[in-house]
């Protein structure tokens, strides 16, 4: 059976079956003849993706053109059978879009156009008129990662209702189906085809290592050498509140990206006015005074605090001068506002210079009113966005979270089968998570380790700043991938969901603040919040209208704080700046005679934030510490700040199962990265990039397998062939709520260089916490364990200090660069800090709130006492 028809016949064997659906997995009681016949006929998901395997190893790589071009045309059958079909036609009568479109000017290796390089269902062109916003953008439950129960586990029930016609299996009835799932995912199918590159091992016993192909292999690979390759992906698509499926939610990556456009648009009318006026000016005699040449090569910026959006703009392969339906559609939206404009202004009796100009704009080589590849969108037809395959496979995997909706329901299921496992046999058997999300999540750490890898980070020429990546040095392997990858995490699973109820910005947050405070009175000025204002100002425009993102992303972001604060290079960096404090700290003490001269460095990190962080009084170059942060912490930073305090501000806190407790679990992970400790194990041979936290789902093996792994590791503690022997980093929590912490001073620089995640969020918890239970005998220990994990952090006299030192500007040069380093790296988002001495936010600003919190738990304490009888 030719890969076409085994990809093809899938979907009609995923929709057919049961699998998907929770509620009928136990229901099959007769079978029907002609549909076994029909699924016998078709491979099985597994099946498919060992024939994928075999094709990406044998015939790809020997195939030449031939098999290139099949591999291409391939690509979107095999994207809807990982992910599910979607992009689909809303409106009756209109066209599903179900043959492919071939995009004009893409050619392939021999010369020949290809039949349909452009996905099916994305490329499809919406319907002109009324049927814009006809299309459903989530994915169906057809795709691999929508199944709820493994394929293997789906064959066994169906040869077990072949041979067993009309009887009921009354063992498995009563069994969860993906409990009884007992192939690891170490050797799935699918995980073999999706997991990511596997690197060959470091040592030098990797003489005749062969890793096989997966997909990501291949699509890396054609985006390097053929990236005129393009898919089209939908620009509604990009919307992050698509639950209902239509995607008619304002998304903030695509107001910033018309923003961006826009202002390229206008940069070019200014470029060519200056060049007309130059030219006229040379003729002349005169001298043209005009700085558009300096301006000319500064790529155009975005929405003030979406600075994430504008630069996956700038990531995508060519830029946004190849985005030509974009720059059209865009291009066209603008010049409909200036003519709108240019009619009001008449009206009044004022022309409209700039609308005359956008008729008669020439055209250059470099301008937006070049020739299309194809029919441009007009403003009634939806926009694509150009991708190339490895692209297009990162933007549906970081959007399949928020655009299934399989997980929701399947999710119900298992909370309703944990339910029932509690009433029988004492709660002690497990729900396993369904297939299809357990394959995200594996793959999800499998790629955090290959994309984002551990002990990857360069020590020279770290900085702040959006471009941070850039500094990581040659022998980074923070690629463009890397940084595409996870900048797509941020933007849909930290920023994305409340995109239009977004957190104000600390400059619109002081001014809703002053207007409530003082109105329009002249003294308005003069109000100024405090750290104990931090939740009234996190609060967002449309409390109402906020949408959390499934329980699904929250663990996610989790998990991927873990992987972060876990990273080797973070302990190595914040040692060795601490180092650096801690003696620039003996040396002032000593009276200030230093060993050498300080060394003047260039603040080329970002122009200084208005409302926090330094300015440079040295003409530019200031005295600065090496930045301690991975690039990846760096970009993180003043998304995820956002992300706790919406959550720790607006979330439910009676539910422990809501975005309230998810935070607070991710802050508390993030603020002590120190609980993370470095141990030895024995290296495995052959292990590649895919293991590490990807691999971890094999480490419930046997108790013989845990055994001889517990002997390994105990033999690496004494074996002197560091060859051998690897280290990793463990979590170590603490065993008690109120336990001390493991806070030592070789963490100094961390806390300075993430100094307002150890204040802000701390107010806001502190005012939230009196809403908790501590009047209920159940809830009480519960409610005051979490207190106790979150005060046990501050605890620590050094955490203390440091804040203290750095807030009260009592710190040293070195300290104080960190913390102004660190304000202009959270940009817009940045609090008031200690250089304006009218809005300086101190620690002391929380006591009174503590204090209140602890009086309301002892009084409820006291309350709960009274009312228990002398037993």
């Amino acid at each position: 059976m030719l890969l076409e028809e085994a990809l093809a016949g899938n979907n009609n064997n995923n929709s057919n079956a049961t699998n998907n659906n929770p509620s009928n997995i136990n229901n099959s009681t007769s079978p029907n003849p002609s549909l076994q016949q029909q699924q016998q006929s078709l491979l099985s998901p597994h099946d498919t993706a060992l024939a994928l395997l075999s094709f990406l190893r044998d015939e790809l790589p020997a195939g030449g053109t031939a098999a290139e071009k099949r591999f291409v045309n391939l690509y979107p059958l095999i994207a809807n059978r990982v992910f599910g079909e979607w992009n689909t036609t809303l409106v009756a009568g209109s066209s599903p879009g179900s043959s492919p479109r071939g995009s004009p000017g893409v050619t392939s290796p021999g010369g020949s156009t290809y039949s349909s390089p452009m996905m099916a269902s994305a490329a499809a062109a919406s319907p002109t008129g009324t049927g814009v916003e006809s299309r459903d953008y989530r994915h169906d439950d057809t795709g691999w990662l929508s199944l709820y129960s493994s394929p293997a586990q789906q064959q066994q029930q169906q040869r077990g209702v072949a041979t067993n016609t009309g009887r009921s299996n009354s063992n498995n009835r009563n069994t969860p189906a993906a409990s009884r799932t007992t192939l690891s995912l170490d050797h799935d199918p699918i995980v073999r085809l999706l997991r990511a590159p596997r690197k060959p091992p470091s040592s030098n016993a990797n003489n005749g290592y062969y890793a096989p192909p997966t997909l990501l292999d291949a699509l890396s690979a054609e985006s390097i050498h053929r990236p005129s390759i393009k898919f089209k992906f939908p620009l509604k698509g990009l919307s992050t509140t698509i639950i209902d499926g239509s995607g008619t939610g304002s998304s903030a990556m695509v107001d910033d990206w018309k923003v961006c456009f826009w202002n390229a648009i206008e940069k070019e009318l200014e470029r060519n006015s200056s060049n007309n006026a130059a030219t006229g000016a040379s003729r002349g005699g005169g001298h043209p005074a005009t700085n558009a040449e300096e301006n000319k090569d500064k790529k155009p910026t975005g929405i003030i605090g979406k600075e994430n959006a504008t630069r996956i703009l700038h990531l995508l392969s060519g830029g946004p001068q190849d985005q030509l339906e974009l720059r059209h559609y865009f291009q066209q939206l603008h010049q409909q506002q200036q003519q709108s404009q240019g009619q009001q202004q008449q009206q009044h009796g004022f022309g409209s210079p700039l609308k005359s100009r956008m008729s008669t704009t020439p055209t250059s080589r470099s301008g937006y009113n070049t020739p299309m590849r194809g029919a441009a969108p007009g403003l009634n037809n939806e926009p694509n966005v150009e991708l190339t395959m490895m692209e297009y496979y990162l933007f549906l995997f970081v959007r399949f979270p928020l655009a299934n909706a399989t997980w929701s329901y399947q999710l119900q299921e298992q909370q309703r089968q944990q339910r029932q496992q509690r009433g029988m046999n004492g709660g002690n058997r497990a729900v396993v998570k369904p297939y299809g999300q357990r394959v995200y999540g594996y793959l999800f750490h499998n790629y955090l380790n290959c994309y984002l890898a551990h002990g990857q980070c360069d020590e020279s020429n770290l900085g702040v700043g959006s471009d941070c990546f850039n500094g990581a040095g040659p022998t980074s392997a923070f690629d463009r991938t890397s940084e595409l990858f996870l900048r797509l995490l941020i933007e849909f699973w930290m920023e994305g969901p409340n995109n239009n109820v977004a957190v104000p910005t600390t400059t619109n947050a002081i001014a809703r603040y002053r207007r409530v405070r003082a109105g329009n009175s002249a003294t308005s000025s003069n109000v100024n919040p405090s750290l104990r204002d931090s939740l009234e100002l996190a609060q967002p425009s449309n409390r109402q209208s906020i949408t959390w993102p499934p329980s699904q992303v929250q663990i996610g972001v989790l998990n991927l704080v873990r992987h972060f604060v876990s990273d080797v290079s973070l302990r190595k960096l914040v040692q060795k700046v601490s180092q650096q404090v801690q003696l620039r700290q003996r040396e002032d003490r000593n009276g200030g005679g230093r060993a050498g001269t300080p060394t003047l460095v260039a603040d080329n990190d970002n122009s200084p934030n208005t409302i926090g962080g330094t300015t440079s009084s040295n003409g530019g170059a200031v005295e600065v510490a090496p930045w301690p942060l991975p690039p990846a912490n760096t970009i993180t930073q003043p998304s995820l700040f956002n992300y706790i305090r919406l959550g720790l501000a607006c979330g439910s806190i009676h539910d422990r199962s809501s975005i309230f407790h998810y935070a607070l679990e991710t802050w508390l992970v993030w603020l002590e990265p120190w609980n993370y400790v470095m141990k030895r194990r024995v290296t495995r041979s052959g292990a590649g990039g895919g293991g590490g936290v990807g691999g971890g789902a094999s480490n419930g093996g046997s108790g013989a397998n845990r055994a001889g792994e517990f002997l390994r590791n105990a033999a690496a503690t004494v074996s002197h062939n560091r060859a051998a022997v690897e280290y990793y980093p463990s979590y170590v929590p603490p065993k008690h709520p109120t336990s001390p912490s493991t806070y030592t001073s070789q963490w100094e620089s961390y806390i300075a260089a993430n100094a307002h995640y150890y204040t802000v969020p701390l107010a806001i918890f502190l005012k939230r916490a009196r809403e908790l239970d501590f009047s209920s005998s159940v809830e009480y220990s519960r409610s005051l364990a979490l207190v106790q994990r979150v005060l046990r952090i501050y605890s620590s006299r050094g955490v203390v200090n440091v804040l203290n030192s750095v807030l009260n500007s009592r710190a040293d040069g070195l300290s104080t660069s960190l913390f102004g380093r660190h304000g202009r790296n959270m940009g817009a988002y940045c609090p008031p800090s200690s250089t304006n001495t009218s809005s300086s936010w101190k620690l002391a600003d929380c006591q009174l709130d503590a204090t209140n919190l602890l009086e309301e738990i002892y009084s409820q304490y006291q309350k709960r006492k009274a009312g228990m009888d002398f037993f």
